[in-house]
């Protein structure tokens, strides 16, 4: 949900989850991508990643600063997010 959520709307939240969760152990599956994502037709492409994470990168720090009690850079999240991401994204 929280993929779909962030190729869809493209939040500083949505990134920010992932990297939560993949910072504790979740793995991604390209099987259950593909089937959250059919009913929707978004591609499941490095085009569509990379437009919704800089959308979600202009508003990370004003979004989220004020919100976590330790601020987690964007550089830091991509750091693991990115890797995660692009291993199952064609």
């Amino acid at each position: 949900e929280k993929m779909r959520a962030l190729f869809t709307r493209g939040k500083a939240r949505d990134a920010y989850d992932i990297w939560l969760l993949s910072a504790s152990g979740i793995e991604v599956e390209r099987v259950l991508l593909e089937k959250k994502f059919a009913p929707l037709d978004i591609p499941l492409t490095r085009e569509r990643l990379q437009t919704a994470l800089e959308k979600a990168q202009a508003d990370w720090e004003r979004d989220l600063r004020p919100l976590l009690p330790q601020f987690v850079t964007w550089e830091d999240a991509m750091a693991v997010v990115v890797p995660l991401l692009e291993k199952i994204i064609t």
